[in-house]
């Protein structure tokens, strides 16, 4: 607001030297019109004066030309005086002046009716110098000096008063916490309000890097392991509570307990910190590639992990593996026979934490009178039939994309504070004939088997195509719309999806385009830039499944995220629980000056949604508030296109 106040100034001032210039303009060509209707007058004069002396002359007395020239001499506008015959012999070529190179001079032409003893006409050719005038008329000195001035006074503004436009940056930093605006003392050397400005400014600086180094320290410190940077017990508890509870996936798999017995040699430790790191690393990489695997350290001896949708046919070989690696990697040092218990449980959807580890907990029992380093199964893992390949998997969803059957659903965000807005999140589902399908059941194999891209692509034209077809389409609609990290690698991909973003540039404000924290936190480097450009044509970035707390924060200040979902896993029961609670006010500690707006998804309970509230984050999403419905428009949109 200051840096544009002083901008008027200076344009009123400038407008007002303008003006003068322009009345001056008018003064300035009526003065040179009336000088040059003198020069008319003078020219005129001085012609009438010539002839007469022409007409003066004797022609008949041999001097008649000197005499003529010496009468012409008088004149002092005449230059230079040439006489020439008809055929353009020159008689008489002489300069009657001594005066620099005229400023506006003319040639003019005087027929002789005769010279000497040539009869025919001759030519008298004077070139006559009519002097300008050289001074400048009084409007224009004006002019110019209004000029001048005018330059001396907008260089004196810009110069004194450049820190009113540092100090509105300063004021943007502060009010939207924009981080890569650099910190200098530039706002003057001597100006007192500018340097006390800088001092408050890197005074907040230095407070939210601590209070976001506060809140790393305390999200590391409520979910991980601090020898193995595992998940803790507390970490694994929420994790699987979730699963039991997500009304967008219906997950079964394995609860697998991992006890390392005592060795016979006594120890201080039953596992040391060098071995516990060796068993996270390798329980890691076992794991690696089962989706939605989780990796949890329970205690010193006890590790955990949950493997969705497995057989038991993969659980009797997930275990010779492991065990066999174990023995030959971290067990082997000490040659330890008996080193290893497993205790394996089910889970479904819809059961009890509590009962799910009991079971594991009598598993774990079982294992251990079997013998060593066994395993126990209490319950019964998918079935062998239920469970489909890569390449059964692969033809069932590209089936899905050939006849366009995806289903699309939308899911309302709810606005704690602020003007409350119509937005959506949309969820995707298919149909197996038997079951309709969540996204989470069927994009994780859509992305193994190389077809990420392809539904990323059909799901954002269809939902551009509804945002065109709708009856009551308008700016404060919103569509957040989850994304592949593999399509934002895929330069195929963004071409199109620029191109159709351009097609359409009046709804970009209406789509938000989200990513997982896991993926983005790995691959920030490669899609930072690809971000940065949709966000250049009105795209939006939100961060699902947020405050995970093994990821690391720093690509918020590479990406231009806008707003974020707290993971299920801190909103889950959060009323009552005090290490969760921890976590969010961490999350908003950190966020605060970001100019990021936080929500909270998967709010299923009252207490959960009030609680949120409270804390004063933007709004949540979740099945206490609404269930997702499907957007039928899309459907018929899609049959006519």
């Amino acid at each position: 607001m200051l840096r544009k106040n002083l901008y008027r100034v200076i344009f009123v001032v400038m407008f007002a030297i303008a003006s003068s210039v322009y009345w001056a303009g008018l003064s300035s060509q009526q003065e040179q019109q009336i000088e040059v209707d003198k020069q008319l007058v003078q020219q005129s004069s001085i012609h009438s004066q010539i002839n007469l002396m022409i007409e003066q002359v004797d022609w008949q007395q041999p001097n008649a030309n000197q005499s003529l020239i010496e009468k012409l001499q008088l004149i002092p506008e005449i230059a230079t005086l040439q006489i020439k015959t008809k055929d353009n012999q020159t008689l008489v070529s002489k300069n009657l002046s001594d005066k620099s190179a005229p400023l506006n001079q003319i040639i003019s032409y005087f027929y002789l009716p005769v010279l000497n003893d040539i009869q025919s006409p001759n030519t008298l050719m004077l070139k006559i110098d009519f002097r300008q005038n050289s001074n400048f008329p009084l409007t224009q000195k004006i002019v110019l000096i209004l000029l001048f001035w005018g330059g001396v006074f907008t260089f004196y503004i810009f110069h004194q008063f450049k820190w009113v436009s540092q100090l509105e940056q300063m004021a943007v930093y502060s009010l939207t916490g924009d981080n890569k605006l650099p910190l200098k003392s530039q706002m003057g050397g001597h100006n007192i309000i500018g340097q006390a400005i800088n001092q408050l400014l890197l005074n907040n600086s230095r407070l939210m890097q601590a209070n976001t180094e506060l809140a790393e320290k305390i999200r590391k410190t409520s979910y991980i392991d601090e020898v193995t940077e595992l998940g803790n017990h507390l970490f694994f508890k929420a994790e699987l509570q979730v699963r039991l509870h997500n009304h967008d996936e219906a997950e079964s798999g394995l609860v697998v307990i991992l006890s390392f017995v005592e060795a016979d040699t006594k120890v201080s430790k039953l596992l040391t910190d060098e071995q516990q790191v060796e068993i996270a690393n390798l329980l890691k990489s076992l794991v690696e590639d089962i989706d939605q695997s989780l990796v949890a350290r329970l205690k010193d001896a006890e590790f955990a992990l949950l493997l969705p949708n497995f057989t038991a046919e993969q659980t009797d070989k997930f275990c010779k593996k492991t065990i066999a690696l174990l023995a030959k990697t971290v067990f082997d040092k000490i040659h330890r026979g008996h080193f290893i218990d497993i205790g394996i449980s089910t889970y479904k959807q819809g059961f009890g934490y509590y009962n799910i580890m009991s079971e594991a907990d009598m598993a774990l029992r079982n294992a251990q009178l079997q013998g060593a380093n066994s395993w126990f199964v209490y319950g019964e893992p998918l079935a062998q039939h239920k469970a489909k390949g890569s390449l059964s998997w692969r033809h069932f969803l590209q089936k899905i994309l050939d006849k366009r059957e995806i289903m699309l659903f939308s899911q309302n965000i709810h606005y704690f504070k602020g003007k409350p807005q119509l937005h959506r999140e949309i969820l995707s589902r298919i149909s197996d004939g038997d079951d309709v399908l969540p996204a989470d059941s069927f994009l994780v194999m859509a992305n193994k088997c190389g077809l990420a891209v392809e539904f990323d692509r059909q799901i954002i034209d269809s939902v551009i195509k509804h945002l065109l077809y709708q009856e009551d389409n308008v700016v404060e609609h919103q569509y957040s719309i989850n994304l592949f990290i593999s399509s934002l690698l895929d330069q195929r991909f963004i071409h199109w999806l620029a191109a159709k973003l351009s097609s359409y540039p009046e709804l970009n404000q209406q789509l938000i385009f989200e990513l997982p924290e896991n993926q983005i936190s790995k691959h920030i480097d490669d899609i930072a830039p690809v971000m940065q450009q949709l966000s250049s044509l009105g795209i939006r970035w939100g961060v699902e499944h947020f405050g995970a707390p093994e990821e690391n924060l720093s690509y918020l200040d590479k990406a231009p995220i806008s707003m974020v979902k707290v993971d299920r896993r801190i909103v889950n029961n959060i009323s009552n629980n005090n290490a969760q609670q921890l976590l969010l006010t961490s999350i908003i500690v950190t966020l605060t000056g970001r100019n990021i707006k936080i929500f909270a998804e998967g709010v299923e309970r009252q207490s959960d949604a009030n609680y949120l509230k409270q804390a004063e984050i933007d709004g949540a999403q979740g099945y206490y508030f609404d269930k997702p419905q499907q957007l039928s428009l899309i459907e018929r949109t899609l049959k006519v296109v």
